[in-house]
């Protein structure tokens, strides 16, 4: 939305405000997910360090110095546990769900008798606040991941993952003529704009070569949900166009590189 003002000295205010809102809303966010981080990440956590790391990380309940009853810590990295939030997870009311299971350490406060930890594994919930990604990077990130990736894609799965997905020409329903499918992980394939990948002009190329799908249309003019597609597997080095540290899809397939 574009905003016009016939007062220079307004505008100028205006944007000075507005920069600060957004300034502060960016601020409360991430001193919260500091907060998340620090009270229920612990990768190396184990049953017996309940005591050490509660105290460590000064965790009790808000505004007093009285042991909290209950914490729980995700025994996962940060990205991983940030990955429920954006393709790993799915809506639960007001949370979000994750996908797959989760190994947890349980730290309960039980009266003049300690602390007793309970190790188990479960589903996770979280509020989805805690992602403090730019709003504008999310939508695309979850379209490329609903486009092109596929951990259990096969040859002769086309037809029915691109119907189901409803993948097809931009703003249209005609089909598209080549779709290509990352057999991968979303960790493995956002690893490429971090450590695992390289510069290729504006793109980002992959150290490694991946598993992929070639869904390539064979009825031409056809429409969804009547696309046909012959698919053809192959194993190359990718390359995506990343931003903010996520892979991002911008109206073309991804490029592949022979070996």
């Amino acid at each position: 939305m574009r905003i016009q003002f016939v007062c220079l000295p307004l505008l100028v205010l205006s944007a000075a405000l507005l920069s600060a809102a957004l300034l502060s809303k960016h601020v409360s966010i991430k001193s919260r997910y500091d907060k998340f981080k620090k009270q229920h990440i612990y990768k190396e956590m184990t049953a017996n360090m309940c005591d050490e790391v509660m105290r460590e990380r000064k965790i009790n309940p808000i505004k007093t110095k009285k042991c909290k009853k209950i914490n729980t810590f995700i025994k996962a990295d940060e990205q991983t546990v940030r990955s429920i939030c954006v393709s790993e997870g799915e809506p639960y009311g007001a949370m979000t769900k994750s996908r797959q299971g989760f190994d947890v350490v349980v730290c309960i406060r039980k009266t003049k008798k300690g602390i007793m930890r309970i190790p188990f594994a479960c589903l996770l919930l979280f509020s989805a606040t805690v992602l403090s990604q730019d709003a504008s990077i999310t939508p695309r990130y979850r379209k490329f991941i609903e486009q092109h990736v596929n951990g259990r894609m096969s040859e002769n799965r086309c037809d029915s993952v691109i119907g189901s997905r409803r993948i097809s020409k931009t703003n249209s329903n005609e089909c598209k003529e080549t779709n290509t499918f990352i057999q991968a992980t979303t960790n493995h394939i956002k690893a490429i704009c971090e450590q695992a990948g390289e510069p290729y002009g504006d793109m980002t190329k992959s150290l490694q070569p991946f598993p992929i799908i070639v869904c390539t249309l064979k009825n031409q003019q056809g429409r969804l949900p009547n696309c046909q597609y012959r698919g053809q597997a192959r194993t190359r080095r990718i390359a995506i166009r990343c931003e903010q540290g996520f892979p991002v899809h911008f109206e073309r397939d991804i490029i592949h590189f022979e070996n």
